[in-house]
């Protein structure tokens, strides 16, 4: 997010759920119903973060976030790589300047090519 300190542009992000702060691409340890003083423009400047931290469920699925994105060549020619995500959306895929729909299933074990399954191998060469 940007704002304006005593008329200078900054940029603010929140980092990890609990505690980062990044201001104009410097990183500060910040929690939730705590302050923390950082240095702009001159001075120093205390950033408060109102209300608990958010709740974090972890080792719930979520199986609508995407687990990463690799590259599907298609004849081992790496010139053309696609970019494939890990997700279980459909995606557009391009064979012989063809548009296809890719979709995985199985928990990854499966990729579906316009409803037709195909093994995945995700740690060999092209």
């Amino acid at each position: 997010t940007d704002f304006l300190l005593h008329g200078r542009p900054h940029r603010i992000k929140i980092g990890k759920p609990t505690r980062e702060v990044w201001i104009d691409g410097k990183w500060y340890e910040c929690y939730f119903d705590n302050k923390v003083r950082v240095w702009l423009d001159g001075r120093f400047h205390e950033i408060f973060l109102t209300g608990k931290p958010p709740s974090v469920d972890i080792g719930n699925p979520r199986p609508d976030l995407c687990l990463g994105r690799i590259y599907a060549l298609v004849d081992g020619n790496i010139e053309q790589k696609q970019p494939i995500y890990l997700d279980m959306k459909p995606q557009l895929l391009i064979i012989g300047h063809k548009p296809h729909v890719l979709r995985f299933v199985e928990g990854f074990r499966t990729a579906l090519i316009n409803g037709h399954p195909f093994r995945t191998d995700f740690g060999g060469f092209p």
